[in-house]
Protein backbone atom coordinates (compact mmCIF):
# COMPACT_ATOMS: atom_id res chain seq x y z
CA UNK A 1 0.00 0.00 0.00
CA UNK A 2 1.31 3.24 -1.03
CA UNK A 3 4.87 1.45 -1.77
CA UNK A 4 5.15 0.43 1.85
CA UNK A 5 5.13 -2.94 3.43
CA UNK A 6 2.36 -4.08 5.37
CA UNK A 7 -0.15 -2.13 4.22
CA UNK A 8 -4.03 -2.60 5.36
CA UNK A 9 -7.25 -1.07 3.87
CA UNK A 10 -9.60 -0.26 6.45
CA UNK A 11 -13.42 -0.61 6.03
CA UNK A 12 -12.57 -2.47 2.99
CA UNK A 13 -15.48 -2.81 0.66
CA UNK A 14 -15.81 -5.16 -2.66
CA UNK A 15 -18.30 -4.20 -5.06
CA UNK A 16 -19.04 -6.36 -8.40
CA UNK A 17 -21.52 -5.32 -11.33
CA UNK A 18 -22.44 -6.91 -14.14
CA UNK A 19 -23.11 -5.57 -17.86
CA UNK A 20 -25.45 -7.72 -19.72
CA UNK A 21 -27.72 -6.55 -22.92
CA UNK A 22 -30.67 -4.68 -22.38
CA UNK A 23 -33.16 -7.00 -23.62
CA UNK A 24 -32.04 -9.05 -20.92
CA UNK A 25 -33.39 -7.06 -18.08
CA UNK A 26 -36.57 -7.67 -18.06
CA UNK A 27 -36.26 -11.22 -17.59
CA UNK A 28 -33.71 -11.02 -14.81
CA UNK A 29 -36.02 -8.53 -13.29
CA UNK A 30 -39.14 -10.78 -13.27
CA UNK A 31 -37.09 -14.27 -12.07
CA UNK A 32 -36.07 -12.32 -9.27
CA UNK A 33 -40.06 -11.34 -8.61
CA UNK A 34 -41.21 -14.45 -8.94
CA UNK A 35 -38.41 -15.56 -6.52
CA UNK A 36 -39.95 -13.04 -3.66
CA UNK A 37 -43.35 -14.03 -4.05
CA UNK A 38 -44.57 -16.52 -1.95
CA UNK A 39 -47.90 -18.29 -2.72
CA UNK A 40 -49.73 -20.73 -1.30
CA UNK A 41 -50.31 -24.40 -2.50
CA UNK A 42 -53.90 -23.97 -2.07
CA UNK A 43 -54.10 -21.30 -4.08
CA UNK A 44 -53.70 -22.25 -7.79
CA UNK A 45 -54.59 -18.83 -9.42
CA UNK A 46 -53.35 -15.89 -7.37
CA UNK A 47 -54.83 -12.60 -8.11
CA UNK A 48 -51.40 -10.32 -8.73
CA UNK A 49 -52.45 -6.50 -8.84
CA UNK A 50 -50.24 -3.98 -10.41
CA UNK A 51 -50.00 -2.54 -6.92
CA UNK A 52 -48.69 -5.90 -5.93
CA UNK A 53 -46.16 -6.31 -8.87
CA UNK A 54 -45.07 -2.56 -8.22
CA UNK A 55 -44.53 -3.55 -4.58
CA UNK A 56 -41.99 -7.16 -5.40
CA UNK A 57 -40.33 -4.64 -8.14
CA UNK A 58 -39.36 -2.72 -5.45
CA UNK A 59 -38.55 -5.59 -3.18
CA UNK A 60 -36.05 -6.57 -6.11
CA UNK A 61 -34.46 -3.36 -6.20
CA UNK A 62 -33.84 -3.26 -2.74
CA UNK A 63 -32.43 -7.12 -2.69
CA UNK A 64 -29.82 -6.34 -5.35
CA UNK A 65 -30.07 -3.13 -6.20
CA UNK A 66 -31.07 -0.95 -9.07
CA UNK A 67 -30.83 -1.26 -12.50
CA UNK A 68 -28.80 1.06 -14.73
CA UNK A 69 -29.16 1.71 -18.24
CA UNK A 70 -27.92 3.79 -20.59
CA UNK A 71 -26.75 4.99 -24.06
CA UNK A 72 -23.35 5.39 -25.24
CA UNK A 73 -23.53 7.78 -27.76
CA UNK A 74 -27.36 8.93 -28.22
CA UNK A 75 -27.11 11.06 -30.63
CA UNK A 76 -26.13 8.41 -32.75
CA UNK A 77 -28.59 5.76 -34.10
CA UNK A 78 -25.07 3.37 -33.59
CA UNK A 79 -25.10 4.08 -29.77
CA UNK A 80 -24.36 0.92 -28.22
CA UNK A 81 -27.21 0.29 -24.96
CA UNK A 82 -25.72 -1.24 -21.88
CA UNK A 83 -27.14 -2.11 -18.99
CA UNK A 84 -25.79 -2.77 -15.39
CA UNK A 85 -27.02 -5.09 -12.47
CA UNK A 86 -25.40 -5.36 -8.96
CA UNK A 87 -23.27 -9.05 -8.51
CA UNK A 88 -23.91 -10.25 -5.14
CA UNK A 89 -21.23 -11.74 -3.42
CA UNK A 90 -20.14 -13.67 -0.17
CA UNK A 91 -18.73 -11.62 2.17
CA UNK A 92 -18.38 -7.93 0.67
CA UNK A 93 -17.14 -6.00 3.55
CA UNK A 94 -13.57 -6.46 5.10
CA UNK A 95 -12.73 -4.05 8.44
CA UNK A 96 -9.29 -4.34 7.94
CA UNK A 97 -8.13 -6.13 4.36
CA UNK A 98 -4.55 -6.90 4.25
CA UNK A 99 -4.13 -9.77 2.51
CA UNK A 100 -6.23 -12.33 0.02
CA UNK A 101 -9.60 -11.72 -0.77
CA UNK A 102 -11.84 -14.14 -2.79
CA UNK A 103 -14.96 -13.10 -3.97
CA UNK A 104 -17.69 -15.80 -4.18
CA UNK A 105 -21.09 -15.68 -6.05
CA UNK A 106 -23.67 -18.36 -6.08
CA UNK A 107 -25.43 -19.18 -9.50
CA UNK A 108 -28.74 -19.59 -8.30
CA UNK A 109 -31.98 -18.43 -10.12
CA UNK A 110 -31.72 -14.80 -8.94
CA UNK A 111 -27.84 -14.29 -10.81
CA UNK A 112 -27.41 -11.78 -13.43
CA UNK A 113 -24.86 -13.75 -15.17
CA UNK A 114 -27.43 -16.67 -16.19
CA UNK A 115 -29.24 -16.96 -19.41
CA UNK A 116 -33.03 -17.27 -18.68
CA UNK A 117 -33.49 -20.78 -19.39
CA UNK A 118 -31.09 -21.42 -17.24
CA UNK A 119 -32.14 -19.41 -14.13
CA UNK A 120 -35.54 -21.38 -14.39
CA UNK A 121 -33.64 -24.79 -14.58
CA UNK A 122 -32.20 -24.17 -11.56
CA UNK A 123 -35.23 -22.80 -9.89
CA UNK A 124 -36.98 -26.27 -10.93
CA UNK A 125 -34.33 -27.88 -9.18
CA UNK A 126 -35.18 -26.02 -5.70
CA UNK A 127 -32.21 -23.66 -6.24
CA UNK A 128 -29.76 -26.05 -6.31
CA UNK A 129 -27.49 -26.44 -10.03
CA UNK A 130 -28.63 -29.28 -11.93
CA UNK A 131 -26.36 -32.46 -12.02
CA UNK A 132 -26.43 -32.45 -15.64
CA UNK A 133 -25.31 -29.14 -16.24
CA UNK A 134 -22.03 -30.08 -13.86
CA UNK A 135 -19.55 -29.61 -16.40
CA UNK A 136 -17.46 -26.93 -18.05
CA UNK A 137 -19.24 -26.76 -21.57
CA UNK A 138 -22.71 -26.90 -19.63
CA UNK A 139 -21.50 -24.03 -17.42
CA UNK A 140 -19.97 -22.05 -20.34
CA UNK A 141 -23.61 -22.64 -22.21
CA UNK A 142 -25.89 -21.20 -19.31
CA UNK A 143 -23.87 -17.69 -18.24
CA UNK A 144 -24.58 -15.06 -20.59
CA UNK A 145 -22.85 -11.15 -19.78
CA UNK A 146 -20.32 -8.94 -21.05
CA UNK A 147 -18.43 -7.62 -18.50
CA UNK A 148 -18.02 -7.98 -14.57
CA UNK A 149 -16.86 -5.09 -13.21
CA UNK A 150 -15.08 -5.22 -9.87
CA UNK A 151 -13.89 -2.82 -7.49
CA UNK A 152 -12.40 -1.87 -4.02
CA UNK A 153 -12.91 0.78 -2.24
CA UNK A 154 -11.61 1.66 1.54
CA UNK A 155 -9.04 3.64 3.36
CA UNK A 156 -5.50 3.38 3.79
CA UNK A 157 -4.04 2.99 7.35
CA UNK A 158 -0.97 4.48 6.52
CA UNK A 159 -2.18 7.62 4.74
CA UNK A 160 -5.50 7.98 6.03
CA UNK A 161 -6.46 8.54 2.55
CA UNK A 162 -9.18 6.51 0.39
CA UNK A 163 -7.81 4.35 -1.95
CA UNK A 164 -9.70 3.06 -4.67
CA UNK A 165 -8.98 -0.28 -7.80
CA UNK A 166 -10.93 -1.65 -10.25
CA UNK A 167 -10.79 -4.33 -12.98
CA UNK A 168 -12.84 -5.28 -15.59
CA UNK A 169 -13.82 -9.39 -16.87
CA UNK A 170 -14.90 -9.49 -20.07
CA UNK A 171 -16.60 -12.90 -20.95
CA UNK A 172 -13.85 -14.61 -22.40
CA UNK A 173 -11.63 -13.57 -19.18
CA UNK A 174 -13.74 -16.28 -17.72
CA UNK A 175 -12.19 -19.72 -17.19
CA UNK A 176 -14.98 -22.09 -16.58
CA UNK A 177 -13.53 -25.10 -13.65
CA UNK A 178 -10.75 -23.38 -12.33
CA UNK A 179 -10.21 -21.86 -8.98
CA UNK A 180 -7.16 -19.91 -7.74
CA UNK A 181 -4.30 -21.78 -6.41
CA UNK A 182 -3.18 -20.95 -2.40
CA UNK A 183 -1.22 -17.40 -1.95
CA UNK A 184 -0.63 -17.80 1.80
CA UNK A 185 2.50 -19.23 3.03
CA UNK A 186 4.47 -19.06 6.34
CA UNK A 187 7.85 -18.27 6.60
CA UNK A 188 10.28 -19.89 9.64
CA UNK A 189 9.32 -17.35 11.82
CA UNK A 190 5.91 -18.28 11.31
CA UNK A 191 4.68 -14.84 10.20
CA UNK A 192 2.26 -15.29 6.74
CA UNK A 193 2.91 -14.09 3.62
CA UNK A 194 1.44 -13.89 0.14
CA UNK A 195 3.34 -15.15 -2.83
CA UNK A 196 2.28 -12.97 -5.71
CA UNK A 197 4.14 -14.75 -8.48
CA UNK A 198 1.15 -16.85 -7.91
CA UNK A 199 -1.62 -13.99 -8.20
CA UNK A 200 -2.53 -15.45 -11.54
CA UNK A 201 -2.11 -18.99 -11.51
CA UNK A 202 -5.33 -21.50 -11.19
CA UNK A 203 -6.06 -25.21 -10.22
CA UNK A 204 -8.72 -27.26 -12.36
CA UNK A 205 -11.81 -27.72 -10.07
CA UNK A 206 -12.85 -31.67 -8.95
CA UNK A 207 -15.99 -32.31 -10.18
CA UNK A 208 -17.05 -31.37 -13.70
CA UNK A 209 -13.72 -30.79 -15.32
CA UNK A 210 -12.38 -27.77 -16.39
CA UNK A 211 -12.51 -25.93 -19.54
CA UNK A 212 -9.25 -25.77 -22.25
CA UNK A 213 -7.25 -22.72 -21.22
CA UNK A 214 -5.71 -19.86 -24.03
CA UNK A 215 -2.36 -20.60 -23.46
CA UNK A 216 -1.82 -17.01 -25.40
Amino acid sequence: MYNQMYGEIVDAKLNCVVSINPEDVESVIQDNVRSDSHHSKKDKTPNITLGKWMKDIHIFQKKIGQVITFNEDPSSPLGKKRAFLPMLIEASDHPFFKRVWVAKHILNETSPLLSAKARKLVKRNNGFWPEHLNNSESVRSCIKFNQIVVSLTGVSNISGSTVYSQKVYDFVNVNVGYQFVTLLYRWNDNTLNVDTSLINDVKEQNGGGGEALNQQ
